[in-house]
């Protein structure tokens, strides 16, 4: 189905769960279709250099826990004057250049053909060029100008001569030896460096002194700062020009993104939607000239989009759709409306009666009068978009639109709470009642019917056990409704049973892979 490494990298990839498939993903080392990246993958490496922009949001980086410094690796520039290498580089070099040349020196003058004339004089001038600039380094390795290496008998120390055991003004120890701080960002070590290496990027501002550190053989994680000021070294960020130069180097399209405002790609940007809808819309019900019934429904569906937005955000699958998403929350809202202010619904089922007699009576009335009820209607548009789905919808996705339904029956039963109950309250208390109900009535409805979804999904995946999905479907939402209506005027119980709720909602989605494995056998 899919490689491991980009399923532990895929947004849809959770505890071990495939939240696409709801299922245990198997591997076989094909790409998963579905496969949809987490996040920026930084394939930073020890020895690189850091830049600012390595800061990321990734939640997949790779942290490299060496502890032993990085050696430069051999023969990396070799036709390069700058920098330095180690004497086994060099001497590797100097018997390099005189293996080229063993056979024309080692042929005799008269015996020369002009083939191997001719390819000794091509090979010269490149031969000559790469010892000479690895001659030069491995001086620069000893402290010492290029120029050493013409000095009589030089080569012998430069052969056998041991090099600065630090870095010094042409470059850091090929060796690693004083190069014992890494840098960390984004879970990520850098390095290792220096401390004059780390002085120097950070009055650059490559690196800040708040960054992590952690120095070789020392588990303790500090910071650049604290490593500069323990080898007495002071930094010294350099600003850019004076504030003028500053902002010019910034540029107007920074301050001000004409560009991108009028090209109205952030029109489609989800952070922007989701803080207009949220920020803009009590403004836009404050200039509205409604009052009474419209007014409490256009409050209670504000309070129904944040949950919407935010269910959308916590359990929405690549099945789930705006339209299908609109199409369950309006399909409930006329029902409910319809069955309720039309047909008298609760009149019909003679158990409503009951909620009025003394407890445990009242408990039978609230759990197949109110609960029954309540919970079949919220299930009938659940049942509508599975019978019409070209594809079967796996169970988050259906305890999605468990939740969508659930939250447009609490927009119509906390507008009926306002205009009823609340309103007999004094201000203060009718006040606080239509905030706690137009929030908290489509969260429980939501997360009763999620559950309801939950089963559903399975009745139509497996439909050899349809009857008894079907009636999980109904009973288990309709006992937690019931009993938390029961106990809904004593102080602290009925968070009971929305705590209830909210865990077997959660555990369902967790435990759906075994089930789903119960099932299949």
């Amino acid at each position: 189905m899919a490689i491991k490494d980009q399923c532990t990298r895929c947004i849809s990839f959770s505890e071990g769960l495939c939240k696409l498939l709801s299922s245990s993903p198997t591997y076989d080392q094909t790409s998963c279709s579905q496969y949809t990246k987490k996040g920026i993958e930084l394939d930073k490496h020890e020895g690189q250099v850091i830049h600012n922009d390595t800061y990321e949001n990734s939640e997949t980086t790779h942290s490299h826990q060496t502890d032993t410094p990085i050696k430069q690796r051999m023969f990396q520039h070799p036709f390069s004057f700058k920098g330095r290498i180690r004497r086994l580089e060099y001497g590797l070099s100097y018997l390099l250049f005189n293996i080229l040349f063993l056979p024309i020196n080692i042929t005799p003058e008269n015996q020369v053909s002009e083939e191997m004339a001719i390819f000794y004089c091509i090979m010269y001038f490149p031969a000559l060029w790469f010892i000479l600039a690895q001659g030069a380094k491995r001086c620069h390795d000893r402290g010492n100008s290029g120029w050493y290496q013409l000095i009589p008998f030089y080569g012998l120390w430069m052969l056998f001569g041991d090099g600065d055991a630090h870095e010094n003004e042409y470059g850091i120890d090929p060796k690693g030896r004083g190069m014992n701080i890494y840098v960390i960002r984004n879970n990520q070590r850098f390095g290792p460096y220096t401390e004059q290496v780390l002085l120097s990027y950070v009055n650059q501002g490559q690196i800040l002194a708040q960054d992590k550190a952690v120095k070789v053989g020392d588990n303790t994680e500090r910071t650049v700062g604290f490593y500069l000021k323990l080898a007495g070294l002071k930094y010294n960020v350099v600003n850019k020009g004076n504030i003028l130069s500053q902002l010019k180097s910034i540029g107007s399209e920074l301050i001000f993104p004409r560009t991108t405002m009028l090209s109205k790609g952030f029109l489609t940007d989800q952070r922007f939607i989701i803080l207009a809808i949220v920020g803009l819309v009590p403004m836009v019900i404050m200039n509205m000239p409604f009052g009474g019934f419209l007014l409490f429904y256009e409050v209670a569906l504000y309070f129904s989009i944040i949950w919407g937005l935010f269910f959308y955000t916590c359990f929405k699958t690549q099945q789930v759709s705006l339209k299908t998403t609109l199409l369950v929350f309006f399909l409930t809202q006329i029902l409910v409306f319809s069955l309720w202010d039309i047909l008298g619904l609760p009149k019909i089922n003679p158990c409503y009666a009951l909620v009025e007699a003394p407890f445990p009576i009242s408990a039978f009335g609230f759990v197949f009068g109110v609960g029954l009820t309540e919970e079949l209607v919220k299930l009938l548009p659940l049942i509508y978009i599975l019978r019409k789905a070209k594809e079967p919808l796996i169970p988050q996705t259906m305890v999605y639109y468990g939740l969508m339904s659930g939250i447009a029956f609490g927009v119509y039963e906390g507008v009926q709470y306002q205009m009823t109950v609340n309103a007999e309250q004094a201000y203060d208390v009718a006040f606080f009642l239509n905030i706690a109900r137009l929030t908290s009535l489509p969260f429980l409805h939501a997360c009763w019917c999620g559950i309801a979804g939950y089963f559903l999904s399975f009745a139509y995946l497996y439909p050899k056990y349809r009857r008894g999905l079907y009636a999980l479907a109904i009973i288990v939402p309709m006992l937690i409704h019931g009993l938390y209506d029961t106990f809904a005027n004593f102080r602290f119980l009925p968070l009971a049973f929305v705590f209830m709720g909210l865990m077997l909602l959660v555990v369902y989605l967790k435990q759906g892979v075994n089930y789903q494995s119960k099932l299949r056998q």
